[in-house]
């Protein structure tokens, strides 16, 4: 549709003769004639007292789809020209937001993923020490594991189960569960005496956060690449 075409279709939209629109815009009846049979292009004055005439803003006359392949000639328009050129630097404002959001959902997915695969914040190992009772002072650390051989050689039968009775009724298992590894063994003092921690190996803690990190960061990253894809799509016709 042609700038013309365009001025025609509004006018009969408001039911309105050659004459009565002419005499509206304060134009000649056959300067309007011309216009619409694209005889003649409207000067920045005459286009705007038209469209006073016909109640259109000119944003919304040049947002008529039917008038894209039109806009190129009429850009000798100064108003037209102002209109397009602002559009122009919109569009590029917007292009450019895009491009950044799709850009820093990316940045922030990988982010994200990486934490939640190398366990950064939320360590899912846990080390595990144990403690097979308390160990009085004057006694040796591993009283409980080799009791038998400290005991004397002189021992009759019955002291010696004696001995192994006492022992057990000592035995005290503490367990824990460090997020930090403290080396083949650590002494922990308590109230009674001393505890030896032995250390057993590595378990790992039911923990989600991680997983989820992981989740947010593929949705996110696909996120980031549908902006990219939408994006030159969206403002492929923009320059």
């Amino acid at each position: 549709m042609t700038l013309g075409e365009k001025l025609k279709e509004l006018r009969l939209a408001l039911n309105l003769s050659q004459p009565e629109l002419a005499q509206a815009a304060a134009i000649e009846q056959s300067y309007l004639s011309k216009l619409e049979n694209d005889k003649s292009l409207p000067s920045n004055e005459v286009l705007r007292q038209l469209l006073a005439a016909l109640k259109v803003d000119l944003s919304v006359l040049l947002s008529c789809p039917k008038l894209k392949n039109e806009l190129t000639r009429l850009k000798h328009i100064p108003d037209v020209e102002a209109f397009l050129s602002q559009h122009q630097q919109l569009s590029v404002m917007l292009q450019r937001r895009w491009w950044y959001i799709s850009t820093a959902l990316i940045v922030l997915a990988v982010t994200l993923f990486y934490i939640g695969q190398n366990e950064r914040l939320f360590n899912q190992k846990l080390y595990q020490y144990e403690s097979k009772g308390v160990v009085l002072a004057g006694e040796q650390e591993d009283i409980f594991n080799n009791w038998r051989s400290l005991v004397p050689r002189d021992m009759s039968a019955d002291e010696i189960q004696n001995t192994r009775i006492k022992i057990l009724q000592r035995r005290e298992t503490d367990t824990l569960l460090l997020v930090d590894y403290r080396g083949e063994a650590f002494v922990k003092d308590v109230p009674e005496g001393r505890r030896y921690y032995n250390y057993l190996g590595v378990r790992q803690n039911e923990n989600n956060i991680n997983a989820g990190f992981r989740i947010v960061g593929v949705l996110l990253f696909s996120m980031g690449i549908m902006g990219f894809v939408l994006e030159r799509k969206v403002f492929k016709h923009a320059h």
